[in-house]
């Protein structure tokens, strides 16, 4: 799988190069460029809603019809019935949510594992470089660093202590530790490498200032991604007014991903905290504009204009077939 990652840690070293080895101006930039190539998924799912929405009417009568039948024959047709309609209709869960989800997936791993080595793929520097700068981390710390996988971040941990394995690492030519000093690591004062410790609030006042800023980073990745879910929920209610009267769920589900990015950012290095809020911003920003360029019923009203005019075309075509049948 290194052989994969490195193609995206490729990419954040072409755009790094780019604007001048501003590490956070690149990281911004290649999160915004693959919040692009996703794009297609997200109309994909915005279509997959336009079309679940043309079939909620038909859904509701076949559940009307069987209502009052409970046996297990009964469900059985009701099912079948529904099954029918997904065909007649052609829509899947998976084309319609599941699969534009499922191809996100290979990317984020690509992203993260880019993400997760800046000396590998940054700096460019050999596994045999890297691996003698995490034996003199582990012999100034006295703690094991590792490198290898895909969510190791060893190589951050490695930068945090730069200045000191600078000092006594044997065996590493002073271009690249020039390189490693001169690297900067960190977005808005803010360092990359750093992991933020909920431990920083019970020690507030004696917390360094690097410890404090790390705070940011879990806080904003919350606030985004809630700024992110109230929207998608207010566009869904508007869609749906039926989902909206489950009022319980709704507010579960709306805070489910701001819950689960705050509890992973404060486990993970800050880099990929930051690469997680500018993909909530840019994913608010996108459905904010898919919200009325693909808005569910304007798709809808055009997915069924589309499907009259097949028909009639296809009703013409009959015509011409048996009108050509009748005359010879």
């Amino acid at each position: 799988m290194s052989y994969y990652y490195q193609i995206f840690g490729w990419i954040l070293k072409f755009f790094y190069d780019l604007v001048g080895n501003n590490y956070a101006l690149a990281l911004i930039i290649f999160t915004v460029f693959f919040r692009m190539i996703l794009l297609p998924s997200t109309i994909s799912q915005q279509k997959g809603a336009a079309k679940q929405m043309r079939m909620q009417a038909k859904l509701a009568r076949i559940q009307e019809k069987y209502k009052d039948y409970h046996k297990p024959d009964r469900q059985q047709k009701m099912a079948e019935e529904q099954q029918a309609l997904y065909q007649q209709e052609g829509y899947s869960s998976m084309t319609g949510g599941c699969l534009p989800l499922l191809i996100q997936l290979p990317i984020m791993y690509g992203l993260y594992g880019a993400v997760y080595k800046p000396l590998s793929y940054i700096l460019g520097l050999g596994a045999d470089v890297v691996e003698k700068l995490g034996a003199a981390y582990t012999e100034i710390t006295g703690e094991a660093v590792q490198l290898g996988g895909r969510v190791a971040h060893g190589e951050m941990l490695i930068l945090g202590k730069i200045e000191e394995i600078a000092a006594q690492a044997e065996g590493i030519s002073q271009e690249v530790i020039n390189a490693l000093t001169n690297f900067d690591f960190t977005i808005l004062g803010v360092p990359l490498y750093g992991v933020p410790s909920m431990d920083t609030f019970k020690n507030f006042g004696s917390a360094t200032r690097d410890e404090k800023l790390l705070l940011l980073i879990p806080i904003l990745a919350a606030l985004t991604s809630l700024m992110s879910s109230l929207l998608i929920q207010a566009r869904q209610n508007k869609n749906n007014p039926q989902a909206a009267q489950m009022k319980s769920m709704t507010i579960m589900t709306m805070l489910m991903m701001p819950a689960m990015s705050l509890w992973i950012t404060f486990s993970l290095p800050a880099a990929v905290g930051v690469y997680w809020i500018i993909s909530n911003i840019v994913a608010f920003f996108q459905t904010l504009i898919l919200g009325y360029t693909h808005e569910p019923r304007k798709l809808l009203a055009k997915l069924m204009v589309e499907e009259t005019i097949e028909r009639r075309s296809r009703e013409a075509n009959l015509k011409g077939v048996e009108k050509l049948n009748n005359e010879n």
